[in-house]
């Protein structure tokens, strides 16, 4: 072998060593667990959700197409990070010109504690006018366990 392969296999042994330093159950400093389990679904008046860290929360409010509102984020908490938006259609029901439709608003729980999503239901072109709507979600954050 040559010097520099002893090298490369060197460093790789030491990187694998201090990566198997953690002690069991615990995930390296900035790492997130990947989760597998489906997010906990709320629909703004439920009570306080509970979720693990790492879990996905998605809060789905009913939106009424045509009228030019629309919901938004009002707030959001350093223990929840933002991950996604959109409308659609409930399922089975017919896409009618005007018909209902679900805002979704999809965060991960990134820190344990008590969070609060709140949500104003507006005409973003109206923007001193206050909302037709407000709705406030709780969220309980549990630490990860295994």
């Amino acid at each position: 072998m040559r010097i520099g392969h002893l090298i490369v296999i060197a460093a790789l042994a030491g990187i694998a060593g201090a990566a198997s330093a953690q002690p069991p159950g615990m995930m390296p400093p900035g790492m997130m667990p990947p989760d597998l389990r489906p997010p906990v679904v709320v629909d703004g008046t439920s009570g306080p959700a509970r979720l693990q860290l790492g879990q996905l929360i998605e809060v789905r409010l009913p939106v009424q197409a045509g009228t030019g509102y629309s919901w938004f984020a009002d707030d959001t908490s350093s223990k929840l990070e933002y991950i996604d938006e959109s409308k659609y259609h409930p399922w089975g029901e017919p896409q009618l010109m005007g018909g209902k439709q679900t805002q979704m608003f999809i965060y991960r729980a990134i820190a344990p504690g008590a969070a609060t999503l709140r949500f104003a239901y507006r005409r973003p072109w109206l923007p001193g006018e206050p909302p037709a709507q407000t709705v406030e979600q709780r969220v309980i954050i549990m630490p990860w366990r295994r």
